[in-house]
């Protein structure tokens, strides 16, 4: 299993894209976000006001409460908890 957590500060929007597992996400009360995956490909890295989270199996992630969410392209189920921002879900057709 792969793990990380990047610190954040103010105002932040996750983006979560190209899950080929099953997706749960939770808010909480911490200034930054962790992720994991039991996958072997796994990316998240905070660039400016957004964090990118990717993984080829399934996947968890802890983000701020108040944080925006975009989810795109999940190939399994998607559990979204305990936030307070904004959700926008897409998917790309081929």
């Amino acid at each position: 299993m792969k793990q990380a957590t990047v610190p954040v500060s103010g105002p932040v929007t996750i983006v979560v894209e190209n899950v080929d597992g099953d997706l749960q996400v939770a808010g909480w009360e911490r200034a930054e976000v962790s992720a994991k995956t039991d996958g072997d490909d796994f990316d998240l890295r905070a660039e400016g006001s957004q964090v990118l989270v990717r993984g080829d199996g399934d996947l968890i992630v802890y983000l701020p409460r108040e944080s925006g969410l975009q989810v795109g392209n999940v190939s399994g189920d998607t559990d979204i908890r305990a936030l307070a921002g904004s959700v926008k879900y897409w998917v790309r057709r081929a």
